[in-house]
């Protein structure tokens, strides 16, 4: 099936210390209008508008103490309205949110000269990887726009940090878990579940279940790094949570034997990763690589009828498929590497092997990705070219579900990305 996902981005930026500056606080910030239009064969599947004012400060009040903030004020004018009372409310017919994206207090020489410590919301970011980081497993992903694998989320923690020569110490806690931010898309459309798969009519909206807020599921991680003249290394640790969900029960209402309804319900299973990762410059060609060992805790798929627990081996006589496995109990490898290289005439190239997508979640799941794009500059840097293409090869297939396994599927994306700056702080993409 072929999609085409069309987006237009108007951004008016504000520098730094334009909108407001002195030796204490720092303001600046800007405007975008965004509109994303999604079609099949002509046809709208996807379509929202959202304009978002973000406001940046940065205090620093004395030499250890240091704040910084970044506050977004959104509204998006493609209102779902259900009923009439909705109607008398406006915050129901223009829908406004207010996001504190950070909001973080650094303590620096904090009880040792090179220990510094931040406390509040923020954006943990591990990992040397473009875009695919699979050791970027704190902040979230921020997939409103389904095509920037790069968007990410931030979160409430404390992030120690410990520098002494090359080296640098991170630990982390992260008290309460946070979830990704899914595309706008119809995401039970397609699904490995024999049942769900042949029940699309039956099913209704899947019931999200977070993570209860107690101490055994407090989220942590460290890392070691080593930044060197010609390359950076690190290793890193994380106990925590997947920001994707996966299926793990399935509610069946039925009146006699006849099927009323089927509702999903989807958990985040627990994961701990070690992960390795590296960055360096070789004869000016940037190489970079990432390769995360994940240890997921397994979930089998438990069904219910009518709030009546079914055992395996009585799935049959319901005509309940038997087995089903969403998240298999074994460790899998993680990898995404490669290299990036600026050309004469200013021709800058990227390319990237990825093994195991970010929502795949399972051994059985991993598939292989080549992605490469190319960006050129025109017309003193105002225009700007990004042709990128992406390729899916070889997959392993979903084993799990009692599927069939099926070999070299192949998939591909295309995206153009025209970026037009008439004006230092406006840009039209």
């Amino acid at each position: 099936m072929v999609k085409r996902l069309l987006t237009l981005l108007i951004l008016l930026s504000l520098p730094a210390g334009q909108l407001y500056s002195s030796d204490v606080l720092r303001l600046n910030g800007d405007i975008r209008s965004n509109l994303y239009i999604g079609l099949i064969y002509g046809d709208v599947y996807n379509y929202f508008n959202s304009n978002v004012i973000s406001l940046r400060g940065e205090a620093k009040p004395d030499e250890n103490v240091s704040g910084r903030f970044e506050i977004r004020f959104r509204n998006e004018n493609i209102s779902e309205l259900k009923t009439l009372e909705e109607l008398k409310m406006r915050e129901s017919t223009e829908p406004v949110s207010i996001q504190f994206y950070e909001a973080y207090i650094q303590f620096s020489s904090l009880f040792f000269k090179n220990l510094d410590l931040k406390v509040g919301r923020q954006r943990i970011a591990w990992g040397t990887a473009d875009g695919f980081n699979p050791t970027d497993n704190f902040s979230p992903m921020d997939l409103e726009d389904p095509l920037d694998f790069k968007s990410r989320l931030s979160v409430n923690a404390l992030n120690a940090n410990f520098y002494f020569s090359n080296f640098s110490i991170s630990m982390v806690i992260q008290p309460v878990f946070q979830p990704s931010l899914l595309p706008n898309l119809d995401l039970m459309e397609n699904q490995s579940n024999t049942m769900m798969a042949e029940y699309q009519d039956k099913l209704e909206q899947p019931v999200i279940s977070l993570p209860e807020f107690k101490a055994k599921n407090f989220i942590y991680g460290t890392r070691i790094k080593y930044s060197g003249e010609i390359a950076d290394f690190s290793l890193s640790y994380y106990h925590g949570f997947m920001t994707i969900p996966s299926l793990r029960d399935i509610k069946i209402e039925s009146s006699g034997f006849a099927l009323k309804n089927i509702t999903p319900v989807l958990i985040y299973p627990k994961q701990d990763v070690i992960g390795i990762d590296t960055a360096m410059n070789v004869f000016d060609i940037g190489i970079f690589g990432e390769l995360s060992l994940v240890f997921p805790k397994g979930i089998s798929t438990v069904y219910y009828i009518n709030d009546n627990r079914i055992e395996n081996k009585d799935r049959k006589m319901y005509g309940l498929p038997e087995g089903g496995i969403s998240i298999e109990d074994k460790p899998f490898l993680r990898f995404a590497g490669g290299l990036d290289y600026t050309f004469k005439g200013g021709y800058y190239l990227n390319m990237q092997y990825i093994r195991g997508f970010f929502n795949e979640l399972s051994a059985s799941q991993l598939n292989n990705y080549i992605f490469v794009y190319l960006k050129k500059d025109f017309f003193d840097s105002r225009l700007e070219i990004q042709p990128s293409i992406g390729f899916e090869f070889d997959t392993d297939n979903d084993a799990i579900f009692n599927m069939e396994k099926t070999d070299n599927e192949k998939a591909y994306i295309f995206s153009l990305e025209t970026n037009y700056i008439p004006f230092g702080t406006g840009k039209i993409t």
